[in-house]
């Protein structure tokens, strides 16, 4: 049976971390606008997080050392600015933020909370670790909320932004699972759906 190492993983994450910064670059130089550029420097934060986490040593050691905190905060800082580049569009093209699109984001943030505490219960997890969850989630929300806002309103082709927010949304759902629960099973699947969401997100700003 194939195994993947630590290497390998290691080496996975650093190729496609800066591809995808690559790819956000290019879109940038080569088709500029202002919410592109904000997504951009979306994409290199999100990059430092992945450097920093390294896949997964990062999460196993986030008792122990800051790093887990630094490389979340800056996949924060990474949803904050999709959000204002998305909101940036929605205004630039005169699109209603409010919209059908983000109702179903709103709900998604609201059914992912009640999993959260589901998830808390049953984990028994400490109040330190509930609140820097709790926050984290509502970053990956407020940029949801522009994301499907800008792609509801547009249609077509940029319904598929709202899918890469979605992508991008579970796999830091698996991720919390790991940190909860201790559930290793759907790890493969980060570097999945985590590309695909950036990609998307991306290219449709």
């Amino acid at each position: 049976m194939f195994t993947i190492t630590p290497v390998m993983k290691k080496v996975r994450t650093i190729t496609l971390t800066f591809l995808m910064s690559l790819f956000s670059i290019l879109l940038w130089v080569f088709s500029p606008n202002e919410g592109r550029a904000l997504c951009c420097v979306g994409m290199l934060f999100s990059t430092v997080g992945d450097l920093i986490l390294m896949d997964t040593d990062g999460l196993e050691k986030w008792k122990k050392l800051p790093w887990f905190y630094i490389g979340g905060g800056a996949f924060a800082v990474t949803h904050l600015l999709y959000f204002f580049g998305y909101f940036q569009l929605i205004q630039k093209e005169g699109l209603p933020f409010f919209s059908f699109g983000f109702s179903i984001a709103l709900s998604i943030y609201v059914l992912f909370l009640l999993l959260l505490v589901v998830l808390f219960h049953r984990a028994g997890a400490p109040m330190v670790q509930r609140g820097l969850i709790l926050a984290y989630d509502f970053m990956i929300s407020l940029a949801s909320f522009a994301i499907y806002s800008y792609a509801f309103s547009k249609g077509g082709w940029h319904l598929l932004a709202a899918f890469g927010s979605l992508s991008f949304f579970l796999s830091d759902l698996l991720i919390i699972l790991r940190v909860v629960l201790g559930r290793t099973r759907l790890d493969p699947l980060v570097w999945v759906l985590y590309p695909i969401g950036q990609v998307l997100i991306l290219f449709f700003a």
